[in-house]
């Protein structure tokens, strides 16, 4: 059975949890997850970390690259981070000032956001709150988290899905009521 932990990173998940968008941490420890437990090749893994992290993403009401761009992103990390772990793992043993700078440089990196938004998101978000919370979570320690629903922005769109269902009963009743009166007309009724 594979070993559940893992050297600087952590223990493994099987999925993305937490209140804030992603990390570095938390990506790669589903990665591997997914990887070493449910037997799912390098591709298969990153497709469905980002499909995870795309929730939180849409949460926050961030802009987000392609999909596919974001697994590419993941397995670029995935592989110059398995070779520094690599390398690090190796030496674990050795309590030299320079390993364990490498360990603090790296440990620090992991708990940094994995930032897979698109390039003008800043420019596309229209609520300032949305980018001061994207400014928030790219520092170091992302200080702040999404706390449930915005229930005044939820019951405005609801009220604009709502308006805009009645309108298209209203066309429709109104089509309806045009297309029986012509057939009245042309009939002689």
């Amino acid at each position: 059975m594979p070993r559940q932990q893992l050297f600087l990173i952590g223990t493994m998940k099987n999925q993305v949890t937490g209140s804030k968008l992603p990390s570095k941490r938390d990506c790669l420890s589903v990665l591997f997850y997914n990887m070493r437990f449910v037997k799912l090749n390098l591709n298969e893994s990153s497709h469905l970390v980002i499909d995870e992290c795309m929730v939180f993403w849409r949460k926050a009401r961030i802009p987000t690259q392609y999909s596919s761009d974001c697994a590419t992103k993941l397995k670029k990390y995935m592989s110059i981070g398995d070779k520094v772990l690599e390398i690090l793992d190796k030496n674990k043993s050795r309590k030299t000032d320079t390993r364990e700078k490498g360990n603090k440089i790296f440990v620090e990196e992991l708990d940094d956001i994995f930032d897979i938004t698109h390039a003008n998101a800043l420019n596309t978000i229209k609520i300032d709150e949305d980018k001061q919370f994207l400014l928030k979570q790219r520092q170091k320690g992302r200080p702040e988290c999404m706390l449930g629903i915005d229930m005044k922005l939820t019951g405005v769109e609801n009220r604009k899905i709502c308006r805009q269902e009645e309108e298209e009963k209203k066309k429709y009743t109104a089509e309806g009521n045009r297309k029986f009166h012509s057939f009245r007309r042309s009939s002689g009724f």
